[in-house]
């Protein structure tokens, strides 16, 4: 896929999972996670440009909820400016993710409700891109957190 992505150009999303989807939710563990996230993408982000894709079209995810506990996700958001070092776009999907039910339970306006401030919070923490379902009222409440200013 390297070599496609490489040769058109395009942008390529690098994104954390622990496990595989099958195995993923099965006890997830880490001794530090926003280490051990941070060190696997950077490690594919070396091998993306090995491969002759180019940093100015690498983005990262560091996949809330892909093989991470609800704790996990929380200080994956409390802390995600950090992944700013490694020098590229940071992408960040929360909206509706299973964490925020376990959390907030299933109410619809609970889910609601913690899927735009986890959004809010991935925007001031200086997300590049959000993923989410509800636009109009995510971008409201984006707006608002970075006083005004969204695109």
């Amino acid at each position: 896929m390297a070599a496609v992505i490489a040769g058109r150009g395009v942008p390529v999303i690098l994104m954390h999972r622990k496990g595989t989807p099958i195995t993923m939710q099965n006890h997830p563990m880490y001794e530090d996670v926003l280490k051990e996230i941070s060190g696997f993408l950077e490690g594919k982000i070396r091998e993306a440009v090995a491969a002759g894709i180019a940093r100015e079209k690498i983005l990262i995810d560091p996949g809330l909820g892909f093989g991470k506990r609800p704790e996990d996700n929380l200080k994956i958001l409390r802390f995600l400016g950090d992944f700013r070092s490694l020098e590229v776009p940071v992408v960040v999907g929360a909206s509706r993710k299973s964490f925020i039910r376990k959390l907030f339970g299933e109410d619809d306006l609970n889910l609601l409700a913690g899927s735009i401030a986890a959004a809010a919070l991935a925007a001031r923490a200086g997300a590049a891109i959000v993923r989410v379902h509800d636009v109009a009222s995510t971008k409201a409440a984006i707006r608002l957190a970075l006083g005004g200013q969204v695109s």
